[in-house]
């Protein structure tokens, strides 16, 4: 893990240098061309994705412990409605997107970035489950613990908390899979097809 660790961060600085490049001359672009300029819109995406893949290579840093995990308060709402255009192109054109949001945005103590790339890998894996095409649905509520489910789940305490729920129309899982869910870099994709596994703490 140490190995793999020192291999994250190098690979992630390097990468990082090279989004300063993209996402410095993408910006000149913007500045150069109009509002109404009909390219102006690819160049926006390009630097909108450039960022999005800084973010990630500062989720690499943190795996790597080069880059200390950043708590921060944010809507988690918020992320949900900025995430939903970018997953209309991670998944393919007959899986349908849905959002039940809760009517106030809560507001969470969490890492950004974290969360995003959560969100994104279990995209990935729904639409991968749903060849065929299907509904992928998030939902965000408010909720109170009491005692009762800290003593039969083993964790947590009473308060309030944001729960986030993810679910999609697809094959689903057999018990045996259920059981290593939270195993690191555990998949039953192929090879070619695995999908990197996502860590993920916040609190309310």
């Amino acid at each position: 893990m140490e190995s793999i660790g020192t291999l994250t961060g190098g690979i992630a600085h390097d990468f990082n240098n090279i989004l300063t490049a993209l996402m410095g001359y993408g910006t000149l672009l913007q500045m150069k061309i109009g509002e109404n300029e009909p390219i102006r819109m690819f160049v926006d995406e390009i630097v909108s994705g450039s960022q999005k893949a800084a973010d990630l290579t500062q989720s690499l840093l943190a795996f790597s412990r080069q880059k200390p995990v950043t708590f921060g308060t944010i809507g988690i709402n918020d992320i949900m409605r900025r995430a939903e255009r970018l997953l209309k192109r991670l998944v393919t054109e007959d899986v349908i997107i849905k959002t039940d949001l809760a009517p106030d945005d809560p507001i969470i103590l969490a890492d950004e970035t974290q969360i995003d790339q959560v969100f994104f890998n279990l995209a990935a894996n729904a639409r991968d489950a749903m060849p065929n095409g299907g509904t992928l649905t998030v939902e965000t509520r408010i909720v109170e613990l009491d005692d009762t489910f800290t003593r039969v789940h083993g964790f947590g305490g009473p308060g309030k908390y944001v729960l986030i729920s993810v679910s999609d129309t697809g094959v689903g899982m057999d018990e045996a899979t259920k059981e290593r869910i939270f195993d690191p870099f555990f998949t039953t994709k192929e090879v070619e097809r695995g999908q990197g596994w996502a860590f993920l703490r916040f609190t309310a």
